[in-house]
């Protein structure tokens, strides 16, 4: 963690064992970073860096949750053991796991002790990685889930109220970057859209004959299945 420096004048340091300002100077950053940023990717990855100095994390890892039966996504990871990526890529959307219950109910969930409110094939495998305390954050945006941060101690560990709002001041950011890149997307999708059917107009407008008429419908449909395949 970043060491407190102080000169005369500055406020003294923070005792041993509380982050306060610390934590606060990286939800900053992050809240810096979320404006108009698009590139998502490394967004993440910044999140769980700030994840490892706040909360002295041993492993981490960011997923999305999509449609489909099998519904979380990695996109970023430090630490994780291919075995812990491989059999959450797996879990289906209604597995009574810890992590999936947090995104269920839109709530932070912390695991435990002998980790015992999971499946058991997930908690041998924690186990056998040494997983002893998991902090699973939902990321949530205008009340729909949209993925899951979660936090791995190898040691027990002992999660404050603070430090779980701490982690889901994270996630919101998180959310409102993922929300807005979405609309972003979104709105350059209809744009396309739009912009196929005019040119497809113009086109049906210069032509007199039937079979050109014809030709210009099917290509212009093509166009708009194109743009609909991408946003899809």
């Amino acid at each position: 963690m970043a060491d407190a420096h102080t000169t005369a004048g500055d406020e003294p340091p923070p005792a041993p064992g509380t982050q306060g300002p610390t934590r606060a100077d990286a939800l900053r950053r992050i809240a810096a970073e979320v404006s108009g940023r698009h590139d998502l990717d490394g967004l993440f990855r910044d999140v769980i860096d700030e994840a490892f100095t706040l909360f002295g994390v041993d492993q981490a890892g960011l997923w999305l949750f999509e449609d489909g039966p099998t519904p979380l996504h990695i996109v970023a990871q430090r630490g994780l053991s291919q075995e812990i990526l491989d059999i959450v890529s797996t879990l289906p959307r209604d597995a009574q796991t810890a992590g999936m219950d947090a995104l269920r109910d839109q709530q932070v969930q912390v695991l435990s002790g002998d980790l015992g409110a999971t499946v058991p094939r997930l908690r041998t495998i924690y186990r056998r990685a040494g997983v002893r305390t998991i902090c699973f954050v939902p990321i949530v945006f205008r009340g729909t889930s949209l993925g899951l941060l979660v936090l791995y101690h190898l040691r027990e560990y002992a999660w404050t109220p603070e430090e779980t709002e701490v982690a889901r001041a994270f996630a919101d950011h998180m959310a409102t970057a993922i929300g807005n890149a979405r609309l972003a997307e979104s709105t350059r999708t209809m744009a396309d859209r739009l912009q196929a059917i005019s040119e497809l107009a113009g086109r049906l407008n210069r032509l007199q004959d039937v079979e050109g008429i014809a030709q210009a419908i099917v290509a212009g449909a093509r166009s708009l299945i194109a743009h609909l395949a991408l946003s899809g």
